[in-house]
């Protein structure tokens, strides 16, 4: 079941306008941000140890950008990898 909604937004987001998909994998990463999840989870863990030196604030901004650019590359991969050849040149 995932593999196919996966799919399904692999070949949608490929024939969209690049702006239109970057937009969609925005507001994608803001539900990462704002809904409990395992990437969250994950990516939380990690700065925390990556960056103790950040303090709470700081901590949260950056995993904000991090769910919300991670979002937007999955959204740009049906471009590149289902995406018509001549839209590359």
């Amino acid at each position: 079941m995932k593999a196919r909604l996966v799919t399904s937004i692999l070949y949608f987001t490929a024939h969209l306008p690049l702006p239109l998909v970057h937009l969609m994998g925005a507001l994608i990463g803001v539900g990462l941000v704002l809904l409990p999840n395992k990437t969250r989870t994950v990516a939380a863990t990690n700065i925390a140890l990556c960056f103790p030196e950040l303090d709470g604030p700081a901590r949260k901004q950056l995993l904000r950008r991090s769910l919300v650019e991670t979002a937007k590359t999955f959204a740009e991969t049906g471009i590149f990898w289902l995406g018509r050849p001549a839209r590359f040149q």
